[in-house]
């Protein structure tokens, strides 16, 4: 399996506006996930503002342990387990730098 070590790209620095711990107001930070969620714990679906997107990511992209590597199937079995469409879910990762990919693995940015 490739991996993510030397010469693997990887993002400069966290995404903007990502602080990588619980906000100060954790209460009101779960208010606002519950929104997103059903009862069982499944994604409703991906909002389409921006900051409402970013927050859900920051969220989702806990589920990752930083600086491990997942292969495409640990990936998709984690996202799968919250939302249907797990490969949109996945990219949005990717595209808004939660997650960086090469060779099929995928590692979370630390914050």
């Amino acid at each position: 399996m490739g991996g993510l070590g030397r010469g693997a790209p990887r993002a400069a620095r966290p995404p903007v506006g990502y602080k990588g711990r619980v906000s100060p107001d954790a209460d009101a930070d779960r208010q606002a996930l519950r929104r997103f969620f059903s009862p069982g714990g499944r994604l409703l679906d991906l909002p389409d503002r921006h900051p409402r997107r970013r927050f859900l990511l920051a969220h989702v992209a806990r589920r990752f342990e930083p600086g491990r590597d997942y292969d495409w199937r640990e990936a998709d079995a984690l996202l799968r387990a919250i939302h249907h469409d797990h490969a949109a879910l996945r990219r949005a990762l990717v595209d808004e730098g939660f997650l960086v990919r090469a060779d099929d693995v995928y590692r979370r940015i630390a914050p």
